[in-house]
């Protein structure tokens, strides 16, 4: 059976090839159990057979605005993030918990497809929302391993 290293900060471990990485990377700007704070989530997903990123990106944005309460859109645009094709979306929509405000940037390697969401509880301020654009444009695609060039 083939066998990949997943890595993470804390170390990797050994899984089977097939096994499809759907992991959610969550930080958060909040110290201790105080909430309130500003959260940054990176997720994954797989671009359908036969999509492309754009349709991918138009789609999910759609979902969102069905199923979020009191959705608003105020920014929709392209951008670039590690060299790659992306999408930006800004919004508002109210959770059980009250308003939400989020950045939500979608790009794709491939089929892989990343989410980078960012999420404020009320508002998010003008500096948030460019400290977070900030960091994802800082965003580098991992290498794929050279192959051996020795090796027939």
């Amino acid at each position: 059976m083939s066998m990949t290293v997943f890595v993470i900060n804390e170390g990797s471990l050994e899984l089977p090839s097939s096994w499809k990485d759907e992991t959610v990377n969550m930080f958060t700007t909040v110290q201790g159990t105080g909430g309130g704070g500003l959260s940054f989530t990176i997720s994954r997903d797989t671009l359908p057979w036969g999509m492309t990123f754009a349709s991918f990106a138009r789609k999910e944005v759609d979902t969102l605005a069905a199923n979020f309460k009191h959705y608003e859109q105020i920014a929709l645009e392209p951008l670039e993030v590690g060299g790659r094709e992306g999408l930006l979306s800004e919004f508002r929509w109210d959770s059980a918990h009250g308003p939400i405000h989020q950045c939500m940037v979608l790009t794709a390697e491939g089929e892989r497809v990343l989410a980078f969401t960012a999420s404020m509880p009320g508002r998010m301020s003008e500096e948030q929302k460019q400290q977070v654009l900030e960091r994802i444009a800082t965003f580098r695609f991992k290498e794929p391993p050279a192959e051996d060039e020795g090796q027939s």
